[in-house]
């Protein structure tokens, strides 16, 4: 049955879950970090997270803190790199009462997705440095996630899709978004219009 809605997600079952959509194949070497055990659970998805450029959430780090529970600003900067939502400002955090909770690292990242209307906060509020519950982490992935697939069964589709497939269906069109997953190495977009 799973861990409860309402239970804190870690950072490596943030990269496992991330990585069932993703679907990547490669592994980063993980000998620089100080606190991931090779031969864990989460060790391959911890490497595939670190190849995607998704880990270590905090620039720079020497950790990946696989066993401690993931802060809100981290899910958002990690969907931020992961659907490619960028911002070249801060302003967006300012219209929240408690912006300067926001880490230094974070604040562009949280911005743009502001921007792009997947944060809205809670109460009136950004609580950045809360820990995310797994109901909370699964409506904004819903949210940026219209539809996770490994074939795309249409030649017409609207909203924002992560496929995992080396093929697209000829005189296909996306009325969105398409995330490709770092698996599909030599996909046919030609007859592809986003």
């Amino acid at each position: 049955s799973g861990p409860p809605p309402k239970a804190h997600p870690t950072h490596a079952q943030l990269a496992a879950m991330l990585m069932r959509i993703l679907k990547p194949e490669k592994l980063a070497d993980l000998s620089d970090y100080c606190d991931v055990r090779s031969g864990s659970w989460y060790y391959k998805d911890m490497q595939k997270a670190v190849a995607l450029g998704l880990f270590p959430i905090v620039p720079g780090s020497k950790y990946l803190y696989p066993y401690i529970a993931v802060t809100r600003e981290e899910v958002f900067v990690v969907l931020a790199r992961m659907f490619g939502v960028h911002s070249d400002s801060r302003q967006a955090i300012y219209s929240f009462p408690d912006w300067a909770d926001v880490s230094e690292w974070a604040a562009t990242d949280l911005s743009a997705m502001i921007e792009a209307g997947y944060v809205s906060g809670s109460d009136g509020k950004l609580l950045p440095q809360e820990s995310i519950t797994r109901e909370q982490l699964a409506q904004v992935l819903f949210e940026m996630l219209t539809k996770i697939g490994t074939s795309l069964d249409t030649t017409d589709f609207t909203g924002r899709m992560a496929l995992a497939s080396d093929t697209v269906p000829a005189n296909t069109t996306i009325h969105g978004d398409l995330l490709l997953s770092a698996n599909t190495y030599s996909i046919d977009l030609d007859h592809l219009t986003v």
